[in-house]
């Protein structure tokens, strides 16, 4: 509970919770049990880029758990963070200026059950957390997870379970993926510096260990290049948000191949996000549960096709994941996300650098036309908290130190969701 509360818990409520809590992980499981290898359903209503604004249902209760003392960044308005990258979780409309989504439809929900105006606020995914404390901000909603680092600093509304989809082409040989071996000697395509990324990298190197072949990771700055690689039998499979997996696999050119928790092996929650202690969390765990009692939020997961993330009840800061990074260090803004620190090269790479090492590089990354492929050799990462990006041998000269000839120019950043 947040400390302005104050409010003493009853043994009655205790016991719910508790019942809640230990219920999230058999739910979670159970679904990764019965729709492992089935693809998500095609006939699914969808809402596009173009879909209409829901309604939330009132909620006077909820209003009235606002602390008094809390001074939103806009009176009256709830304004919320989000990054729109890729539907179905938020990106920009046809006019290229509204923001559509699961995320955009659930804040929403959440403002029109506060009984406020809602006013969404485009942003990069490392710029969240320093935005949220600065005061930005009211909220974020941009599917983050809930981890133990991260709730020494934020307090969370559960509104989604974090499931990761495997899929692989329609026509393609593999049929199920279900155990780390399964993905012994895949070109696997996923994204840098997320969960997902670190269970791949547990799951290989248990394999091995075991004899098995290595995992080809391969990385993209485009997500959409990352699923043409797949669709083309570039790569075998695609490790992401079962989300956005799902979403795309609506024109039936991908199919799913296997279901896993976000915290693989634990459980794992996507939830609303605000400051530590500012007393807005409860207000908005009892606006999200009663748009799960009318109706609308069902109604904003289907539309969206994400319906087998539903939670039956928010939780106000749900037990978060662990740390999932082999080194047993977090990022450097551990209550956050990645963001890689570069510098700017030739031939439009960057050298990434180690952010528990300042000053020390790494390796090379190369954008989405030079797409990164392989595992790590000696002209690969091979340190840090990118190890096994290899490189590009057609901009590479084979033999050569990948960063010493591109270790010049100025710096940047690139975002890692």
């Amino acid at each position: 509970m947040n400390a302005p509360h104050k409010r003493r818990v009853s043994t009655g409520s205790a016991l719910v919770a508790a019942v809640l809590v230990i219920g999230v992980a058999g739910i979670v499981y159970s679904r990764v049990e019965q729709g492992s290898d089935a693809a998500p359903a095609a006939r699914a209503t969808l809402a596009g880029d173009a879909a209409p604004a829901l309604n939330g249902t009132p909620d006077p209760k909820a209003a009235a758990l606002i602390p008094a003392g809390f001074t939103f960044v806009t009176p009256g308005t709830l304004t919320v963070a989000t990054h729109p990258a890729q539907l179905p979780l938020a990106d920009y409309g046809a006019d290229n200026k509204q923001i559509v989504g699961v995320e955009p439809d659930i804040a929403r929900l959440i403002a029109d059950g506060l009984g406020l105006k809602l006013v969404l606020v485009p942003v990069a995914w490392p710029d969240w957390p320093l935005g949220l404390q600065s005061g930005k901000y009211d909220a974020v909603i941009s599917n983050i997870t809930v981890t133990e680092a991260r709730k020494q600093k934020f307090d969370f509304s559960s509104y989604r379970y974090d499931l990761l989809g495997i899929y692989t082409r329609t026509d393609g040989p593999i049929q199920k993926i279900t155990t780390p071996a399964d993905v012994a000697g895949l070109k696997v395509v996923v994204g840098a510096s997320t969960n997902q990324d670190q269970i791949l990298r547990a799951w290989d190197q248990q394999n091995i260990a075991a004899g098995l072949k290595p995992v080809e990771y391969q990385y993209f700055d485009d997500a959409v290049v990352g699923r043409l690689a797949v669709i083309t039998g570039r790569a075998d499979v695609s490790f992401e948000p079962n989300a956005t997996g799902a979403y795309s696999a609506r024109d039936g050119k991908v199919r799913r191949v296997g279901l896993f928790p976000g915290g693989w092996p634990d459980a794992a929650a996507i939830s609303v996000t605000t400051r530590k202690g500012s007393g807005l969390a409860e207000p908005i765990t009892q606006a999200l549960n009663t748009q799960i009692a009318s109706g609308t939020y069902a109604q904003a997961l289907k539309r969206w096709n994400v319906s087998e993330e539903a939670v039956a009840q928010s939780q106000t800061n749900p037990p978060g994941l662990p740390n999932l990074y082999a080194s047993g260090r977090q990022p450097d803004d551990a209550l956050g996300p990645v963001a890689t620190t570069v510098e700017k090269g030739g031939h439009g790479t960057e050298t990434l650098l180690d952010r528990h090492a300042p000053g020390k590089r790494v390796g090379v990354h190369l954008p989405v036309a030079e797409h990164v492929v392989g595992r790590s050799d000696a002209r690969g990462i091979t340190a840090g908290p990118h190890a096994g990006i290899a490189f590009n041998r057609d901009v590479h000269q084979p033999g050569m130190d990948a960063v010493a000839q591109h270790a010049q120019g100025g710096t940047g950043r690139r975002s890692r969701p």
